[in-house]
């Protein structure tokens, strides 16, 4: 028998905890994708600065930055 290897996907999701970073938790939450979410100011401005991110939130997939729009389209 051949078994397909399912790849686990590491998800960081950076929140500030406003309203559009709730929304985001709670589809990854509803879809019961797992997540570590990170909320600590230093690392994620850090973070945001070095990938022209302005706007909360972000989260980083499998090595890959994506912005709030492209985690809307995720």
């Amino acid at each position: 028998m051949f078994f397909k290897e399912r790849r686990r996907r590491v998800i960081k999701l950076y929140s500030s905890g406003c309203t559009r970073c709730g929304i985001i938790e709670n589809i990854l939450n509803t879809k019961n994708i797992q997540y570590k979410l990170i909320t600590d100011e230093n690392t994620y401005l850090k973070l945001a600065k070095e990938n022209n991110i302005s706007v909360m939130p972000f989260a980083e997939i499998d090595g890959k930055i994506y912005n709030s729009m492209e985690l809307q389209q995720w």
